[in-house]
């Protein structure tokens, strides 16, 4: 199953004009945002081909509006970022594609006496050779997350459709009852989208927690997965699940989740025009979360271990972000099983990202980002991933005026693919304006 953060769905709000945290608690009852941007850049290698045919010129005129609107028990949020590329490939005509990522986001949240609701919607297009830096954020410092390590294709782009719903019953009770649904659905269209493989996801989970004493609660979990690749076995996996474990909330800082279950996964394909079970998979299955706050560091794990598969496997993430008046430091770990990009196999996914900012003065600031993961099928866990990306960004920022604001900076990325490699090198500048208002 993928992993589960306690940090509600939500405040998980991607995008351009994402507002931190701090900043939004002074924003009026409705404000919305506007940003116009243009961006100069310069790639040794756009295309992230193994031999490079040249450096490649091009822009991005980009518009991005946010709309946010709350009071203590309503938060409504909506997203959009778009624009226009113009681009001049080595030995090509000058053209003029969409930006990427262009995105879509809405997400909303009710609380009332006894209970709560909460969803996130959102649908986002984004080259293949750009997905190492996705915008997904598990808070609200806009860490990047990575899903895989696509293979990569010229001008093809992928479209990812979210939805992450849920809502709980006696949210003021001794006994609390939550059910949350994730969907998504991914689709690839462009010169070469038939080199890839669609997929979809779905993952339903009720929750059931009884209060012991203030701080410990009894928790029962029931969950149910689905997961299929649109390839020519239509490759489809279920899990269903349950445990028993617990909730552990001795102050507002800190709160720990643990449980013990049973869980039976199967794998299905059509071979010959038959349809068959290839994988019939039953065992336990351990889950542990923990979030810890204070008010410079941020600290979070998500792991769950099960020997419903046809080896054991291990997934989650540990995240930490450390911060000081005038620097701050972002650090993640994270491992994740699917289907591919490619042919529909299942692989596994393990990335580390490493994040570094740093206040030079009241306008102007550096930031660090690296990033790198591998994928390797996970059938042949042990042997060597044939896939490996790198991403490393050093970015200057600077504040013009008070709506006025520009960046300068430079990115390596680097592909270690069997049989191939591909290295590249970007320098671009970006200027903008932001418009804020109150409804």
């Amino acid at each position: 199953m993928a992993p589960r953060h306690a940090v509600p769905a939500v405040l998980i709000l991607a995008g351009s004009l994402a507002i931190p945290a701090a900043q939004a608690q002074t924003l009026s009852d409705s404000t919305i945002t506007a940003r116009i941007s243009q961006s100069i850049e310069a790639d040794t290698n756009y295309d992230f081909a193994e031999d490079s045919p040249g450096t490649t010129y091009f822009g991005d005129t980009r518009f991005s509006l946010g709309i946010l609107q709350e009071s203590e028990t309503q938060r409504l949020r909506f997203d959009f970022s778009t624009g226009l590329r113009p681009i001049k490939r080595p030995n090509e005509d000058f053209t003029v594609n969409v930006a990427t990522p262009s995105l879509a986001r809405f997400a909303f949240a009710q609380d009332f006496a006894n209970s709560a609701f909460d969803i996130d919607v959102s649908a986002r297009a984004t080259r293949t050779d750009q997905l190492l830096r996705d915008e997904t954020f598990t808070d609200d410092t806009d860490f990047p997350v990575l899903e895989d390590v696509d293979l990569i294709r010229d001008d093809t782009f992928r479209q990812n459709y979210r939805l992450n719903t849920g809502f709980a019953f006696g949210t003021n009770a001794p006994s609390t009852i939550d059910f949350r649904l994730r969907a998504a659905a991914i689709d690839y269209t462009g010169e070469n989208a038939d080199d890839f493989t669609g997929r979809s996801f779905a993952e339903g989970e009720a929750l059931w927690t009884l209060r012991v004493n203030p701080v410990l609660s009894g928790a029962l979990l029931a969950g149910y997965f689905y997961e299929d690749a649109d390839n020519d076995a239509d490759s489809q996996i279920e899990i269903a699940e349950f445990d028993l474990g617990f909730v552990y909330e001795p102050t507002e800082r800190l709160r720990a989740v643990g449980g013990l279950g049973y869980a039976n996964r199967q794998r299905r394909e059509t071979i010959g025009g038959v349809r068959r079970t290839v994988d019939d998979d039953s065992g336990i299955v351990v889950r542990a979360n923990a979030d810890y706050e204070t008010e410079d560091l941020v600290f979070g794990f998500n792991a769950r271990y099960t020997t419903a598969a046809p080896s054991p496997r291990l997934s989650g993430d540990i995240f930490t972000v450390y911060s000081q008046p005038r620097s701050t430091v972002r650090a993640r770990l994270f491992q994740t099983f699917g289907f591919g990009s490619d042919l529909g196999d299942e692989r596994r996914v393990t990335g580390a990202g490493l994040g570094y900012g740093y206040t030079l003065n009241s306008f102007s600031s550096i930031g660090l980002d690296l990033t790198a993961a591998n994928s390797e099928t996970a059938e042949e866990i042990g042997g060597t991933p044939d896939r490996n990306r790198v991403d490393f960004t050093a970015r200057y920022s600077r504040t013009i005026t008070s709506v006025v604001d520009a960046s300068l900076g430079y990115r390596l990325r680097q592909r270690f693919d069997d049989p191939t490699d591909a290295v590249s090198h970007r320098v671009f500048f970006e200027i903008g304006r932001s418009f804020t208002t109150g409804l």
